[in-house]
């Protein structure tokens, strides 16, 4: 039996599609790292352990269709929940009983996605696809957009746009990487500027470094002008996860 109780913060938003993985947009406020600060021209402020809560995340969905979908989200205005049930117990007006407010802009994805993973402190986002291929994607027009909708608008203001407000699918393609099988293993170093590792079922973990920060081309992954590739190839069976150190 479900006892709401049990979490001090519970809420919930559906997609059209079933997400098989997802991913937090982490800026530098809570990761130590040297890499520029995107957000400070968005004026995003998180901070950790502060009623109401604000995240952003990006699902990856798989579909019955050749395409799946990347969902950019921004959930916030989370209060506590804990109480919700307990008719004894009132509301703390200032942490409970307000509802949340939760939004999502929908992507077309190349292929359906098995597995999608931010730089951290970056627009950038990288996905693994059933197509065989690693695909980059830019969101910082999906970001501006998702903040300049909801600024300097109250509740009820908010409520009311939220029902006429709808983007456009924008081109958010920057970089495609093919692979030799499908995966499901990827991640971005935490401390390596555009850095990231894939693995998959052809038993090898591949390293993809950019020639800048804005990773217009990479030494790792075929067709990239320097025909360059950093493998490992001990692995005797698939990968199916991989992670990057979060210390160095």
């Amino acid at each position: 039996i479900f006892d709401n109780s049990a979490y001090e913060m519970l809420h919930r938003s559906n997609v059209s599609w079933p997400c098989f993985s997802v991913d937090w947009l982490i800026p530098e406020y809570f990761i130590p790292q040297t890499f520029k600060n995107f957000y400070s021209p968005l004026e995003i402020r998180m901070y950790k352990d502060e009623f109401p809560y604000t995240c952003y995340f990006i699902a990856g969905a798989q579909t019955s269709e050749k395409n799946g979908y990347l969902y950019y989200m921004k959930w916030f205005n989370m209060h506590k929940t804990m109480h919700d049930d307990d008719p004894d117990k009132e509301a703390d007006s200032e942490s409970e009983g307000a509802e949340p407010l939760m939004e999502h802009i929908e992507i077309q994805a190349k292929g359906n996605v098995n597995k999608v993973k931010t730089m951290k402190n970056s627009f950038i986002t990288a996905y693994q696809s059933d197509l065989k291929t690693i695909e980059l994607v830019d969101l910082r027009n999906h970001i501006r957009e998702m903040e300049e909708r909801w600024q300097d608008e109250d509740e009820k203001n908010i409520k009311t746009n939220k029902k006429k407000n709808k983007l456009d699918t924008k081109n958010v393609h920057v970089k495609s990487f093919k692979k030799k099988d499908e995966g499901f293993a990827l991640d971005w170093s935490n401390f390596n500027e555009g850095v990231f590792a894939s693995g998959g079922y052809n038993n090898e973990v591949e390293i993809y470094i950019p020639v800048d920060e804005f990773c217009s081309d990479y030494t790792g992954g075929e067709n990239n002008k320097f025909n360059f590739r950093t493998k490992f190839k001990a692995h005797k069976n698939g990968v199916e996860d991989i992670c990057f150190s979060p210390s160095n």
